[in-house]
């Protein structure tokens, strides 16, 4: 299954992460979140991520670098502090929507479920395009 939730904040993005566990308790789920350019640069607002996506089997952050650059901001530090801020060391971050799509591909998604949110649209794609990637390796 993919389920789409168009909001990001932590305590939804936790909350959406709970109800899908509790509904397919033996699915595991593979949950992206894509902040946009100002989220992610925004230190007070990304910490409150800490600990989101602990039932996430496999947690993704997507983080369009085009897009922050646009703003003008630096990126140095940004995918580690990212990583701190989620405090999941397995946390994969993707920063282009082709590595999203290889992402996707890369794995079998039989026994997998997939919940995408954001508040954006994933780099204008469309989200039907992104779930057809998911099932590329069925």
């Amino acid at each position: 299954m993919v389920y789409q939730d168009f909001d990001h904040t932590p305590k939804k993005l936790k909350a959406s992460i709970h109800a899908i566990k509790e509904q397919f308790p033996s699915q595991k789920l593979v949950a992206i979140i894509e902040l946009n350019a100002y989220d992610s640069l925004d230190e007070k607002f990304v910490n409150q991520y800490k600990d989101t996506m602990n039932e996430a089997d496999l947690p993704v952050v997507f983080v369009n670098m085009e897009s922050i650059k646009e703003v003008n901001k630096c990126t140095t530090h940004l995918l580690e502090d990212i990583r701190i801020a989620f405090n999941r060391s397995d946390l994969d971050i993707v920063t282009n929507i082709k590595d999203l799509y290889e992402f996707l591909e890369n794995f079998k998604s039989k026994g997998n479920n997939l919940l995408l949110m954001s508040s954006g649209n994933y780099s204008g794609v469309n989200l039907t395009e992104l779930a057809d990637h998911f099932f590329k390796n069925y």
